[in-house]
């Protein structure tokens, strides 16, 4: 049965082999970090970074889902189907773990066999497999079950073989991901329900509870020691007073479980979505627990705790742009709803031998028939960031992160239409939209409409002060029309981020035209320093030597640029220097 559960989810998810990494927050977890990755990373680098491959650290810390990355990375030499194949074999994995735990619960092996396929094909958890952000959850999913298995195997034997396999999943599981912390009370909870407190060896319970407590220490110790630079926009993304928005999450979640037409890449709550998860949560709760016996109900009771304990910290974060970006990711699901198949395998194992076997055979082979289909359709939706971005505005018309994220793309790829399309129907849903007044002054400036794009881009800067880009695009808005406002924008930008060579070039430009040669010669030599691959540094730096007349600096500084493809530092170099 194991192989056939691998064997599903290969055919199911065998199309992601051919996907990029292009969709949202790929672009900024793995296709800038590639060469890293594949070149240079080390064990001892990537646990030093945060999720996004950033030192310091900024936000989240996932070590084993770095090294993971890593590993794909090097393996593959870069190439995306490398993380999509750890994907497929991690969910492979998780299935197959699921099968065990039912097996390790339930009576009835064929039960629990149907409902480890219902896992293995359901539409909901495509997202973690076919989106590689995902595999913190896949991680997750993968050695918590292993440490809920080895757990309890250890507290029925003693054996130390299972408390050595307890100890080095836990440690994995919570060093995957942060949500990861509610095993510290949900795993002595496990005993307790399953088996009840007078019947479980205190030593053993002592024992892996201080395991868990000691792994969850390290991972908050250690991240203390990276993410030592938060990002000011996430402060309050996680905040308890979150819950009371986010409630409607926990009855969602189980809702798409059961009707994948309600799947979204970027989802925001409907009321079709509240309503029936609330229906599903009661129906499965309430007919696993009528006329259930004491071992029953004892698995309802764990399969809600694994539910509710593993969706809770995410249902505690909102998005600095809350709805407008989106209310919550479906990846999330991907580990919580383990206990709810828990809890509908109590139910098909109680009925399983009341029904006919060709009747419960069909019924089967309907819903993996059914569900099956549904996956295969939204597996589709992750085949590339248009396709995501596509999914993600048409279900979620709320998304205005959804809407600009297309717009961007569609501007990249020369749909100038499409996108003012797409940024202006986000502002006129939320006219406050930062995304989109800056994607609006991007497009205004293609045009060449300095006045319009002068106008988003303020607005934008209005609303983030600290966005030097924006000031820097706002000096080239400027530049053709008043040269006083593109030096004042410049400055800002540059002050904020010297770091940004094109800033430092248009500044440094401006100042030589005005005659501020020293304070030219400045900027532009940081310029050089900062960014030493640009050609364009290394000529206006010979420039403005030129002006010094310093020829010998300035033919240098040509020669730089030549060899870096600079085919008028060539010119210049030819005609001033011998």
């Amino acid at each position: 049965m194991y192989l056939v559960l691998a064997m599903i989810t290969a055919a199911l998810y065998w199309p992601t082999l051919d996907y990029g990494l292009d969709k949202f927050d790929e672009d900024m977890i793995l296709t800038p970090n590639i060469e890293y990755l594949v070149k240079t990373a080390t064990v001892k680098d990537v646990i030093r970074r945060d999720a996004f491959f950033r030192s310091p650290g900024k936000v989240f810390y996932r070590p084993v889902q770095n090294i993971s990355y890593m590993i794909d990375a090097k393996i593959g030499r870069g190439r995306p189907r490398t993380f999509y194949i750890s994907n497929i074999i991690l969910h492979a994995l998780a299935s197959c773990l699921m099968l065990a735990l039912q097996r390790r619960l339930l009576h009835h092996d064929a039960a629990s066999a149907a409902v480890a396929v219902f896992f293995c094909i359901s539409p909901l958890l495509t997202q973690a497999i076919a989106w590689t952000p995902g595999r913190g959850d896949l991680l997750m999913a993968v050695f918590a079950l292993a440490s809920m298995l080895t757990l309890h195997a250890y507290h029925a034997g003693g054996r130390i073989p299972w408390l050595v396999g307890y100890i080095i999943s836990t440690v994995l599981a919570i060093f995957s991901k942060e949500t990861s912390a509610v095993l510290v009370l949900l795993l002595p909870a496990s005993l307790v329900v399953r088996h009840g407190l007078a019947a479980v060896v205190r030593p053993r319970l002592v024992l892996t509870t201080a395991i868990a407590v000691v792994a969850l220490g390290g991972l908050l110790f250690v991240r203390r020691l990276v993410v030592t630079d938060p990002l000011a926009a996430t402060a309050n993304a996680f905040d308890v007073a979150h819950l009371l928005t986010n409630l409607r999450v926990f009855a969602e979640i189980a809702a798409k479980m059961v009707a994948p037409p309600l799947l979204q890449t970027m989802s925001g709550y409907t009321a079709l979505a509240t309503g029936l998860g609330l229906v599903v949560l009661l129906g499965l709760v309430g007919a696993a627990w009528h006329r259930g016996d004491s071992q029953e109900r004892a698995t309802v009771l764990l399969g809600l705790a694994w539910y509710g304990a593993f969706l809770l910290p995410g249902a505690m974060y909102v998005h600095r742009f809350g709805a407008a970006a989106y209310d919550y990711l479906e990846h999330r699901g991907y580990v919580p709803v383990i206990g709810l198949m828990v809890i509908l395998a109590t139910i098909v194992d109680r009925y399983w031998d009341r029904v006919r076997p060709m009747v419960s055979g069909l019924a089967v082979l309907a819903v993996i028939a059914l569900f099956s289909v549904a996956t295969v359709r939204h597996v589709r939706d992750f085949a590339s960031s248009m396709s995501f971005y596509d999914q993600a505005a048409e279900s979620n018309p709320a998304s205005a992160l959804a809407r600009t994220n297309r717009g961007q793309l569609r501007l990249a790829l020369g749909d100038t239409v499409g996108a003012v399309e797409d940024f202006t129907a986000s502002l006129q849903r939320y006219p406050d939209f930062l995304v989109a007044h800056f994607g609006l002054g991007s497009v205004y400036m293609l045009r060449q409409q300095s006045d319009s794009a002068i106008v988003h881009l303020r607005r934008a800067l209005d609303l983030d002060p600290t966005l030097s880009r924006l000031a820097y695009m706002l000096g080239n808005a400027y530049l053709n029309t008043n040269t006083d406002s593109a030096m004042i924008w410049y400055r800002y930008a540059y002050e904020r981020d010297a770091t940004n060579y094109e800033t430092a070039v248009n500044l440094g430009v401006l100042e030589m035209r005005r005659g501020n040669i020293a304070a030219a010669l400045e900027i532009m030599t940081q310029a050089t320093q900062r960014a030493p691959d640009q050609a364009i540094t290394w000529l206006n730096l010979g420039h403005i030597h030129q002006k010094l007349g310093m020829l010998s600096e300035a033919c240098n500084d040509w020669l730089r640029a030549e060899q870096l493809g600079d085919q008028g530092a060539r010119q210049m170099r030819l005609e001033n220097c011998k």
